[in-house]
């Protein structure tokens, strides 16, 4: 990509591209241009780092008290796995960005979430536990105990207030 090309990304809107180039190595930026654009993406503004948490807060309440109700109430296998591992994905981008790191795609989630550094609510061992875990009767129950988990985390950083899930599922466009 040319320089100015990179520049739609201060719309903050392709997380992927985004950690692609606050963390890529410049060789040669002689008009110091990709440095300056570097600083620029190294980490979200304030508003929009809470407004992507609201969001994926609100994606997992709903993943939970919709989909994967209906998932388990249909007996369907295949829903039931694509649901669980929406959750997850949800679940452990919200824990990426709570440690300043971008999210990632499925294809890295499990080896950057080993990586991550362990947290005091035990979020990432509840993550890697639904991740490891083939008993659906098991999951539920630790969905609840880490959407629960997840939410004091939140309210204790001030990132989300607490509200009921039809706040959650409603905020959702």
């Amino acid at each position: 990509d040319t320089f100015e090309q990179l520049q739609i990304l201060h719309e903050w809107n392709d997380d992927y591209r985004l950690k692609e180039f606050a963390t890529a190595y410049i060789i040669l930026d002689s008009e110091n241009k990709f440095s300056e654009f570097q600083k620029s993406i190294a980490w979200y503004p304030d508003d929009i780092f809470k407004e992507k948490i609201h969001w994926l807060f609100a994606e997992l309440v709903f993943e939970l008290e919709d989909r994967w109700k209906v998932a388990l109430k249909r007996q369907d296998l295949y829903f039931i796995q694509v649901t669980k591992l929406r959750i997850i994905s949800l679940i452990v981008n919200t824990l990426f960005l709570l440690n300043k790191q971008y999210p990632v795609g499925d294809k890295q989630l499990s080896n950057v979430l080993k990586k991550m550094p362990d947290d005091k609510r035990l979020l990432k061992e509840n993550a890697l536990k639904i991740i490891n875990s083939h008993e659906v009767n098991k999951l539920s129950p630790l969905f609840l105990d880490t959407r629960n988990s997840l939410e004091d985390e939140l309210v204790e950083r001030e990132l989300i207030e607490r509200n009921n899930n039809a706040y959650w599922i409603n905020l959702r466009p």
